[in-house]
Order: C-alpha cells, then structure tokens, then sequence
C-alpha cells in the first residue's frame, strides 16, 4: 500500500489523466511487485467548479453515484495493477450534481455475511446510502457501519472494509 501512495503522490501531476496514471501505475508494480501480487482501485481527479469526476477503475468494485433517486453502478472496469504488461486502461466520467455523493468502497462491505451466510451486498448498500442523503459525508460512514454490523452480527465483518464518501456540497 505504502509503494502505491507514493506512487500515486509523486506521479499525479506527471500522468496523462486516469488511464494515463493508471497506465504508470500498473508498469511500476509490474516491474516491483511478486508475479503473486496485485492492486486493485480507482483513480480519479474531481473538479471541483463543475462536479466533473474523471476516473479509472482498475480492477476494483465499481464506485457508486448516490442521487436522492438512486444510487448508480458506474461504468467501466479495467483490469488489476501490477499483473499484466501492457494493460489497456481507460477513463470514464460522472458529474455530481450540488448534493450528489461518489462513494467507493472495498468487497469486504457487501461481502459481509450475516449468521446464515447471505451478503450484505451491493443493493443493500445503494439502500443505505440513499436513505442516508440527508447526512454529512461522515455520518453516511457511520449509518453504513451500522448497518453492516447489524446485519452481520459480527463486529467488524471478517474482511477488508473501507469506504469513502464525496459529497458536493450544495452551497458553492
């Protein structure tokens, strides 16, 4: 994680937008990482005047758009960091409208079991974070914690769980 972060940092202002970053990313493992390993993410770059969000995804579980009537499945999924050569990369967009949300988060979130062994799973996750719009950023998290534990039982879920949440604010 420590190699991807500093890649990340000393290579965002030198990269030709996500895919191009994507791209960088994906030589650099390749050439660093064991044959075993890999690195799944989204890279993206917000505008912050327009609400524009320009990303690639490599890999990783598709971010989500969350509106007061829904929360969309974004588009594009590329393959893993660090595992094939020559990958081929692309961008894709979204624009936030004042009070939409970006969320990302890892398969450890839907992947929660509840004692029977059924997930948690993605549409359970687009109703919590659309009930949960009235709420800041941080409160969304917690609501989203909540939810999980309350389903699973368990405290945390057995296995990785991150989740960010971006929201554009409504008043500039």
């Amino acid at each position: 994680m420590a190699t991807v972060r500093t890649l990340v940092r000393t290579q965002a202002h030198h990269s030709d937008g996500p895919s191009g970053m994507a791209g960088t990313l994906n030589r650099t493992l390749k050439e660093s990482v064991s044959d075993a390993s890999f690195v799944t993410g989204v890279y993206g770059v917000l505008d912050p005047a327009t609400g524009q969000v320009a990303y690639a995804n490599c890999g990783h579980d598709p971010p989500l758009h969350v509106r007061p009537c829904g929360a969309d499945v974004l588009s594009g999924r590329g393959p893993v960091l660090g595992v094939f050569e020559e990958a081929p990369f692309a961008s894709d967009t979204c624009r936030l409208a004042p009070g939409d949300r970006l969320v990302l988060y890892t398969d450890g979130v839907v992947e929660c079991t509840s004692a029977s062994g059924e997930e948690f799973g993605l549409g359970r996750l687009q109703e919590v974070l659309v009930a949960s719009m009235g709420l800041t950023p941080s409160a969304v998290v917690q609501e989203v914690l909540r939810a999980t534990r309350d389903f699973s039982g368990q405290s945390p879920c057995r296995d990785d769980f991150t989740l960010v949440v971006l929201g554009r604010s409504v008043t500039g």
